[in-house]
């Protein structure tokens, strides 16, 4: 939650954190998988169709593409990108906390 905080420069939503903490439990506990490397375009491209597509039901794929270009900018100076800080930064920025918290 620090983390996200520092990268708001706000609170998180903490509903939103405790979710994608629980969804992404096994993810997260890997050591391999808990980062998000946005310049492996095949990684970006699994979390534009995992939980842009299937979670989100977002079906335009050009927003879904400049959200993620967005996010990887957002984060480009930390060497290390959280898959947790990166999922809700996607979610804030498409608008959906509502939708993935099932709102």
């Amino acid at each position: 939650m620090e983390l996200l905080e520092k990268v708001l420069g706000k609170k998180p939503n903490k509903k939103l954190v405790e979710k994608l903490t629980r969804n992404l439990a096994a993810v997260l506990a890997k050591a391999d998988s808990k980062l998000v490397a946005c310049s492996d375009q095949k990684e970006v491209e699994r979390v534009r169709v995992n939980l842009i597509k299937n979670k989100l039901g977002f079906t335009d794929i050009e927003k879904a593409r400049k959200v993620l270009e967005d996010v990887c900018q957002k984060t480009k100076e930390a060497k290390v990108k959280d898959r947790l800080v990166f999922y809700y930064l996607v979610i804030v920025q498409l608008k959906a906390i509502k939708k993935y918290l099932g709102e």
